[in-house]
């Protein structure tokens, strides 16, 4: 949920917070659900009636911004619009609880990311309505910055993916799916998902698969859905029964690729009726 607000001394401020269910959707998805106003009228129905989360990634904007066609950033626009105030933008590089358990450091030590200040002044110079109008068709400069932050993170999770596949102590660790000394549940989850790109030796684990392990990585930690590439889906729901082997009880979202958007829906609309008493739900360390 994105509240913002003046305070009492006029200055403006923002929170947001995260209601179960809390769903999550690859670049496809929000493109389907978009671009299909049946479907997209059935999601937007299901969030509102939970009171869950649509949680969006600068990994969403970021893919928007190599997009020529307008009318998809303008549908994509309207789609957020229409799940709003039941959203939650989140920077998964940097913000603390997705990918990395602390986050990355800000020189002001603020995470408010470029998609949150402009919605801010867009709440401010359209009288205090809350709109994404405009946050992915109309700023050039916006989606380049995005984009770069993209593609930087892609390839530094490429890279480090290179070098545990270069080590071979690594390599034979991965192979007996054993639970590491120390690990974290972080640390156990990101193993679990990127195993099978170590452990074989003719896998490649390119700047592609940096995309799709951003948006899978930095979703399950917090989701209870998930709508991933169908690689993905298989990848990570196959991870939950590999974490269960090691004694993990942290249960991962469910995945679901294209092929299974019934069932996805049925999930959401199977959630109880949101009565207003919800706490909201903490993203786990």
């Amino acid at each position: 949920m994105i509240y913002f607000f003046k305070d009492e001394a006029g200055e403006q401020q923002m929170r947001q917070t995260l209601f179960e269910p809390v769903v999550y959707m690859d670049h496809w998805a929000v493109r389907q659900f978009s671009e299909d106003k049946p479907l997209r009228d059935r999601f937007i129905a299901a969030l509102h009636r939970s009171g869950g989360t649509l949680l969006v990634s600068l990994h969403n904007f970021g893919e928007f911004s190599g997009v020529s066609d307008t009318e998809q950033a303008i549908a994509a626009e309207e789609f957020f619009d229409l799940a709003l105030p039941r959203m939650f933008v989140a920077d998964f590089g940097a913000d603390p609880g997705f990918i990395q358990l602390h986050g990355r450091s800000t020189e002001d030590g603020k995470r408010e990311n470029l998609i949150l200040l402009e919605l801010a002044r867009r709440w401010l110079d359209n009288g205090n309505k809350l709109t994404m109008a405009g946050l992915i068709s109309d700023s050039d400069e916006n989606r380049a910055i995005v984009r770069s932050a993209l593609e930087e993170l892609q390839i530094g999770i490429a890279k480090a993916v290179g070098s545990v596949k270069s080590d071979p102590e690594k390599v034979a660790f991965a192979n007996i799916d054993k639970r590491a000394l120390g690990a974290t549940l972080r640390d156990l989850v990101m193993n679990a998902l990127l195993r099978d790109f170590v452990v074989d030796e003719k896998a490649v684990f390119g700047e592609h698969d940096s995309s799709d392990f951003v948006h899978a990585f930095g979703a399950v930690m917090s989701a209870n859905l998930v709508l991933l590439d169908g690689r993905w889906a298989h990848i990570v729901n196959g991870a939950e029964k590999r974490l269960k082997k090691m004694g993990v009880t942290h249960r991962l979202p469910r995945a679901f690729p294209k092929r299974e958007l019934a069932q996805f829906l049925a999930a959401l609309e199977a959630y109880p009726e949101d009565t207003g008493n919800k706490k909201a739900k903490p993203i786990p360390e």
